[in-house]
């Protein structure tokens, strides 16, 4: 599969000067460039016969680490992409859902490739099921085959792609295990998607997956969703469903919002809660097993979220909490000059100084060797505690 690199950006005129911020003209000026948000490539499909274009955001930190990630699939990548990425940024930072790898998909045939019957009216309709075939067999393996990925997908599509994401679920269940469905067009050729729904929940009933569903101030689309609703509330178990309506919006714009909100309802169990960071590091470890046991991959804690657990418990005065997720953070991060760092103050405050000593030093080392930018400061605390231990 052949295919060609290039960068997504956006390009900043001095955006400051434009705004009428004379006063910062020369911080402006220092500003203006590019901020890349991703990368476009292409890939020639043999199942679509077709040259593809395919937008690729990678969150921060991943040229960092070995960390592999979750997927979110977003149809309509033209329209869909830039927001979609800022989204997954801002509540994967924000520790709302994981950090993920987020693929726009823009459109050459839409009404083709969405639409899962030919319907007579329509023009070159019909052609779901071969966008399914090349997701299946040449997106998704090319994405997983370069990048790093985990197994957990997510597909969003609005409209026309809502109603192939319900389609998809209930077609080859096994390519995502979540769905949001923005304002899904399920009225298409007599609502064939909703008799392939019922059809499929003859045979099968259980699907342990997530779909969320929108629509905005929409009353041509309230009958078809009041029908599949229904059909899964009576139908189905292990689905995790839900169907909102947005009546302050339309269909121009509930897009942004669905998503938001679509992504906090997959991950409405992602955040650590208080009384369990409470508790102290062991009960937050067991809340990572349990997520990990929900999204099938391996899910660990971040090191900033456990250090900064660690000087909770400092603040707090609990230093023998404090101490514990310091060590958990040596342990799972142990190539970190930092963790060392955290875990010799804990020492420190418990009047540890050998112990402090000895984490500071290791703190030093690693530092040197990676050239970290806090090196300076690790040897501050060494001269700090070595005084203490001198009095």
């Amino acid at each position: 599969m052949h295919k060609s690199n290039s960068r997504l950006v956006l390009t900043f005129a001095i955006a400051l000067i434009l705004s009428g911020i004379a006063g910062n003209v020369c911080l402006a000026q220092e500003l203006a460039g590019e901020i890349t948000i991703g990368t476009r490539i292409k890939i020639q499909s043999k199942v679509l016969n077709e040259e593809r274009t395919i937008f690729i955001y990678t969150p921060t930190g991943y040229d960092r680490t070995q960390n592999k990630y979750p997927v979110l699939y977003v149809l309509d990548g033209e329209a869909n992409f830039f927001y979609s990425a800022a989204i997954v940024n801002f509540l994967s930072r924000t520790g709302r859902m994981p950090r993920t790898i987020v693929i726009g998909i823009p459109n050459t045939e839409r009404m083709r490739d969405f639409t899962p019957s030919i319907e007579k009216q329509t023009p070159n309709s019909g052609g779901a099921n071969n966008f399914l075939i090349f997701l299946q067999d040449e997106l998704i393996p090319h994405i997983d085959q370069n990048y790093r990925t985990h197994s957990y997908r997510t597909l969003c599509g609005h409209s026309l792609c809502g109603m192939f994401a319900i389609y998809s679920l209930f077609t080859k269940p096994a390519m995502f295990n979540s769905f949001i469905a923005i304002s899904p067009y399920l009225m298409y050729d007599d609502e064939y998607v909703i008799k392939r729904v019922e059809s499929v929940l003859e045979e099968q009933s259980t699907f342990n997956k997530h779909l969320f569903i929108t629509v905005g101030n929409e009353p041509t689309y309230t009958n078809s969703l009041n029908k599949i609703s229904k059909l899964l509330k009576k139908k189905t178990t292990g689905l995790e469903w839900k169907l909102s309506k947005r009546k302050s919006e339309d269909h121009g714009s509930v897009p942004l919002k669905s998503l938001y909100d679509g992504l906090e309802f997959i991950y409405s169990d992602w955040r650590v809660p208080i009384e369990v960071t409470e508790k102290g590091i062991e009960a937050v470890k067991s809340h990572y097993k349990k997520l990990s046991k929900k999204y099938g991959y391996l899910i660990k804690i971040s090191e900033m979220s456990v250090n900064r657990l660690g000087y909770q418990f400092m603040g707090q005065g609990n230093i023998e909490k404090a101490i514990a997720a310091f060590k958990y953070n040596v342990e799972i991060f142990p190539n970190s000059a930092n963790v060392y760092d955290s875990l010799g103050e804990g020492f420190e405050t418990n009047n540890q100084f050998e112990l402090a000593l000895k984490n500071y030093q290791m703190a030093v080392k690693i530092g040197t060797e990676k050239n970290d930018p806090n090196l300076q400061v690790y040897k501050a605390h060494i001269n700090r505690v070595q005084k203490k231990e001198n009095k």
